[in-house]
């Protein structure tokens, strides 16, 4: 039997016709076994539609077309299997298939590095080899020296140019909780450099071991070289602990027998091995200082946080003594691969726990495990964007060139990942527009096929000198983790990439400048560059300009007079553009080349660049080439100026920043640093005093004349009339506001705001900032700040320490039965502190601090407390107070109001409080006195008759 078999792409309808595209499909006749079938007996049906086709190829079958339909016979009720079957050609949707499966397959082989690996990669290309192996940079010189003036405070690690690593009990006061030690790093050879910003671990609290690792930010970028190349950070595919572990760290060697002198030894020890934790987490004398009573309730210490690390080399802590206090805090463990040349960081030395059972000196280093802290490293060394500024537009000032301004630090190769080669290939070009936005054209993320955009993971980034397969320091590798096409791409061939991390500027990464159009128009004789690697064009990346632009008046004006002499790209009249028959949309224009024998194809995405006022100006976007009707060809490009407020939508994620969130800014402008540390004066805490300056509670400074605290502080018999400041001025409040739904017995709603009758100046005296849903961070410590009386005849003070919130569950099982009833109502949180007071803990103070900022931000006020003599098995006899706190962003909304009320220019209820209140007082003074009249009045007639 023979079997005509057509391939022909249709729907699965029964038609009486069939019409062939010759054009595109094919028909063949099966005969003599040409092309068998899988069965020749079963004949497509109905149910059938979607089955495979197959094509014997000797010892396996090939997929050649999908079932359509058949020919159905009307009496037989079935399709016959010996007229016609369509089948639908696979062959040219191969494409569209593998795109397809490459969406949706599971992406194991092209796993994305972490930043810190891909970092480490950049900095690996630096390594260089002696003739005899050994690696030029063995001597450590990623190890760092910490000082506190010219005091050795501790060691450090270098893991990027402008970043160190150590602990924080290196940086923080043991004084003050709050305060920050001004540091300057030393460097070996170096020389030393100031520190820029420093900052703990959030989750950090006080002397304990958990969570203690810091981050600092030098002033001035390290020059890297072979001979200095940052520490790699150990991650769970990269740790490995059981590889020889080396320890390193500077000592000081005493110059005399009276002071220490600057004589510095590195000291190296290989003899360190893994211990088991119990060795590192047994009690002595000094225990409870690092171990309070009660950490155990609101515990976040993780078990794999720390690294409990036994060193044989017990005569160094002998010889240095110094070792056993702060001076080996921050010293390095690590390991190092002599193939690669790079050290890989696996901890930082925290403390050393002494083994009374083994023979003396006896030692064990606890060490903080740099793969568990990984994240929030990545977070603040490499994600730290700073805020988001609308795009520049350059005016018709003059603008003189600074370093970086150079047209090919602009640009960006965008890479696609391909599943036939599995690798990262050239698709296009972008510019970048900040430190993680990176402007293209629309079709180099679009999937054509599908009219869709290219999933965000399959994109790569190369920022800076990017050179085909030779990876250098100054080369940056980002991931892309958002794709963002304009709605309209059809006639508007414009999109944003969304790099997974930063690239903040250097000597090879610029911002672009945008062109205000009301100060320059285009032209036929502007002059303008054309960026990129012409990608697919010679297969070899040159990061190059694609003109020879000149900056000499003379050669610009003998190009204008004598146009074939030019070899300038030049923009071209519209009119001229549609008069060669190119098809331009509202937003485009096209370029010439006044040469065209010096014609280089651009790359799409590629940014166009005119050199105005000393800078070179993004003024479009290449979007593809055309062949006009006289046979040149000609670029076509989309003018980037109309769509600046796009870019700026996407670049400001599209949200408004709240009227707090941008006080905020503005109160920490005026704060002021010294080698890292915030200069604060913790002027933002004020105490109230009643009219016979009697102590009532404290508060905290949330505007210039606006202070917030708890409403029992405002409530019979505390009856606060003015405020105490931290420079001991007095100033008197005028109003106080309560919030409208307080209950006095419950203290549910315990919160208040008080105005003052002159407001602080803020360059003098430190404001508070709010926290919101976003900035509240609920597991982080947090430093509670509580009025404190030692005795009753003392007058009591404000004190602070670093505590933890407890979750709703930790909280429900501190509290006893009869409590629970009562608090733990939304918006309320609860801490363990069992240092203040009961009734002084209403009007406290629960605060974070970022350093890095120099902000305070409050995250809740303190209501009341509670004691729970049962909360420790064996110690019922000991007072633990749980206190119950309001969060403030669950009230933020109404903090807003009363604090920043001409923003939202309404007049609400709660504002008559006091009027209202007052109100009530000379009613009831009123009718006293009519009574009163009312009884005299009766008196007098009784004794008159």
């Amino acid at each position: 039997m023979c079997k005509l078999v057509c391939f022909l792409v249709l729907s699965s309808l029964c038609l009486p016709e069939f019409v062939l595209p010759q054009a595109t499909y094919q028909c063949g006749i099966r005969q003599h076994g040409v092309l068998p079938l899988v069965s020749e007996e079963t004949g497509p049906g109905p149910g059938d539609s979607g089955g495979g086709m197959y094509i014997s190829d000797g010892d396996r079958w090939i997929l050649r077309g999908i079932v359509s339909l058949g020919k159905y016979n009307e009496l037989k009720q079935e399709v016959d299997p010996l007229k016609y079957t369509v089948f639908v050609n696979v062959q040219p949707y191969l494409t569209w298939i593998k795109e397809v499966i490459a969406e949706s397959e599971p992406r194991k082989n092209r796993r994305q590095k972490r930043i810190s690996e891909l970092e480490c990669e950049r900095f690996q290309s630096l390594s260089m080899k002696l003739r005899n192996g050994d690696c030029v940079n063995n001597r450590y010189r990623h190890d760092v020296l910490i000082y506190n003036g010219e005091n050795l405070v501790c060691n450090g690690v270098l893991v990027e140019e402008n970043h160190v690593i150590t602990t924080c009990s290196c940086i923080r006061s043991k004084k003050f909780v709050v305060e920050y030690l001004p540091l300057s790093v030393v460097i070996d050879a170096y020389g030393t450099f100031d520190v820029l910003e420093m900052f703990c671990h959030p989750k950090h609290i006080g002397y304990r071991k958990n969570y203690d690792i810091a981050v600092l930010k030098l002033e001035a970028s390290i020059v890297l070289s072979y001979t200095m190349i940052p520490a790699c950070l150990a991650n769970n595919w990269t740790e490995n602990l059981y590889d020889i572990l080396v320890q390193t760290l500077f000592v000081s060697e005493p110059t005399s027998t009276f002071e220490q002198g600057k004589h510095l030894t590195l000291i190296e020890s290989t003899n360190n091995r893994l211990t088991l934790e119990k060795e590192c987490t047994g009690r002595n004398k000094a225990g409870n200082r690092y171990e309070p009573r009660y950490e155990h309730i609101f515990n976040r210490s993780v078990r794999t946080g720390e690294l409990c690390v036994n060193g044989s080399d017990h005569t160094l802590y002998k010889t240095y003594a110094k070792l056993i206090e702060t001076a080996s805090s921050g010293a390095v463990l690590q390991t190092f691969n002599r193939r690669s040349c790079v050290s890989t960081i696996v901890g930082l030395l925290i403390r050393n726990v002494k083994k009374k059972d083994l023979p003396s000196p006896s030692w064990v280093d606890i060490y903080a495990r740099i793969s568990s802290h990984l994240d929030w490293i990545e977070q603040n060394v490499w994600n730290v964007t700073p805020r988001v500024d609308p795009v520049p537009i350059l005016g018709p000032e003059f603008r003189r060139l600074i370093y970086g301004d150079l047209h090919t630090q602009y640009n960006v190769e965008i890479l696609h990942w391909s599943s036939n080669s599995s690798e990262f290939e050239p698709r296009c070009s972008g510019t970048v527009m900040s430190v993680k936005h990176v402007l293209t054209a629309a079709q180099c993320v679009m999937n054509q096929t599908i009219g869709k955009p290219l999933a965000a993971d399959t994109f790569e980034l190369r920022f800076g000198e990017y050179r085909k397969g030779q990876r250098t320091v100054n080369e940056y590798v980002r991931y892309v983790s958002e794709v963002h096409v304009h709605p309209e791409r059809l006639v508007n061939d414009i999109a944003i990439l969304v790099a997974s991390w930063p690239v903040r500027k250097t000597e090879y990464v610029a911002h672009s400048y945008f062109m205000n159009s009301t100060d320059y128009t285009y032209s036929d004789v502007n002059e303008v560059v054309l960026n990129g690697w012409s990608i697919g064009k010679t297969g070899i990346p040159n990061n190059g300009s694609k003109d020879y632009f000149s900056f000499s008046t003379e050669i610009r004006q003998s190009c204008v007079q004598n146009i074939s002499a030019c070899t300038n790209i030049l923009i071209l009249d519209r009119q001229k553009c549609l008069e060669v028959g190119l098809r331009l949309s509202a937003n485009q224009f096209c370029a010439g080349y006044s040469n065209e024998e010096v014609r280089i194809l651009a790359d799409r995405g590629s940014g166009m660049r005119l050199y105005i006022n000393f800078a070179y100006v993004l003024a479009g976007v290449v979007s593809s080439e055309m062949t006009g009707n006289d046979t040149k060809t000609y670029t076509i490009l989309t003018n980037a100026e109309p769509y600046v407020s796009w870019i700026n939508g996407i670049m400001s994620s599209g949200k408004t920043k709240r009227i707090s969130e941008r006080e905020c800014e503005r109160f920490s402008s005026h704060i002021t640093k010294h080698r890292g540390a915030c200069w604060h004066l913790l002027g933002h805490i004020v105490k109230l005093y009643d009219i016979i300056r009697k102590y009532v509670c404290v508060g905290v400074l949330v505007r210039e004349n606006r202070i917030l605290t708890s409403c029992q502080c405002t409530r019979y018999p505390n009856r606060p009339s003015k405020a105490k400041l931290s420079d001991a001025t007095f100033i008197n409040i005028t109003k106080k506001f309560c919030h409208p739904n307080y209950n006095s017995t419950s203290f549910q709603h315990d919160l208040a705001i008080l105005e003052l009758a002159t407001p602080v100046d803020p360059k003098m005296i430190e404001i508070a900032c709010l926290a919101n849903v976003r900035t509240e961070q609920l597991l982080d410590a947090v430093v509670q700040t509580a009025s404190l009386q030692k005795a009753k005849w003392k007058s009591p003070y404000y004190a602070s320490t670093y505590e933890y919130f407890g979750t709703e569950q930790e909280c429900a099982r501190v509290l006893q039965p009869p409590h629970n009833d009562t608090f733990l109502k939304p918006g309320q949180t609860c801490v363990i502190n069992n240092h203040f007071k009961k009734d002084l803990f209403s009007g406290s103070l629960f605060q974070s601090v970022d350093n890095r900022n120099c902000t305070f931000t409050v995250v809740g006020i303190g209501s009341t407390a509670v004691h729970n003599r049962g909360l420790i098995a064996g110690r019922a006899g000991a007072k633990f107070n749980i206190g119950i706190v309001h969060r403030v962003a669950y009230y933020l909304d109404w903090i807003e109001q009363v604090v920043w009320q001409e923003e939202f220019g309404i007049q609400h209820k709660w504002r008559l409080v006091n009027t209202a209140r007052n109100a009530a007082a000379r009613k009831i003074q009123v009718n006293v006195l009519s009574f009163a009249v009312l009884v005299l009045g009766v008196h007098f007639l009784v004794h008159s008759m």
